[in-house]
């Protein structure tokens, strides 16, 4: 009687023994698999020109085919809807704008040229009054409109892409918005829609492991 009940006794200890085994693994698979998939969230970028979390790499060309006004007391050119706008843009939608280093009582010229871009970085403008509102930037750059008294609180996401070429230091950055909205609804634009606001004037030529118009050599 005695002998019988060790052997159930032992029994119960293994049955109890796989079980637990089982769970630790059901465990261990659980976790690796959900370690698995948001690891493949956190390092899967979002590609391609139509994604607005898609920057324009560094070492994307940025093209003049053209001369560019840069109006006087003021160190930017404003594009939107592919035409130069001549002072300001409607914040509602993408634009872009050309950066230089220097504000004269004067027009000033852009040459024509090829800048690269060096470096980039996603930026968000706040607006931080209401009335005749002004939008502030956490990096220190503001724009000045009007957004009829609202006080949403709506704010820009931009592209912050810093320009260079040889001998040409008076060109600081090219800058692309996309739409003041609810915090939870602005992006950036999508280099499509840069290329849009931009139009003939600047062109974007990515490089060409980032470029899906590219064709083989």
């Amino acid at each position: 009687m005695s002998t019988q009940r060790t052997q159930k006794r032992k029994g119960a200890e293994s049955s109890a023994l796989l079980a637990f085994a089982s769970l630790r693994l059901c465990v261990l698979c659980v976790v690796v698999t959900v370690a698995t998939g948001l690891s493949g969230c956190a390092t899967q970028t979002p590609r391609g020109t139509a994604s607005p979390w898609y920057a324009p790499p560094v070492g994307t060309r940025v093209i003049l085919p053209e001369a560019i006004t840069i109006p006087a007391r003021s160190a930017r050119a404003y594009f939107q809807d592919g035409r130069i706008t001549g002072g300001g843009v409607n914040h509602f939608a993408p634009h872009c704008q050309l950066e230089i280093n220097t504000v004269s009582d004067t027009t000033q010229t852009v040459r024509a040229g090829e800048f690269v871009i060096t470096g980039v970085s996603r930026r968000s403008h706040e607006v931080v009054e209401a009335g005749e509102v002004r939008v502030a930037t956490r990096f220190g750059i503001g724009i000045g409109i009007g957004l009829f008294g609202s006080d949403v609180g709506d704010i820009m996401q931009a592209w912050h892409m810093r320009l260079h070429a040889e001998n040409r230091p008076e060109v600081r950055a090219l800058i692309c918005g996309g739409a003041f909205d609810h915090p939870s609804r602005a992006e950036t634009p999508s280099i499509d829609e840069m290329r849009r606001a931009l139009g003939k004037h600047v062109i974007l030529e990515l490089p060409r492991q980032d470029n899906p118009q590219a064709g083989d050599p």
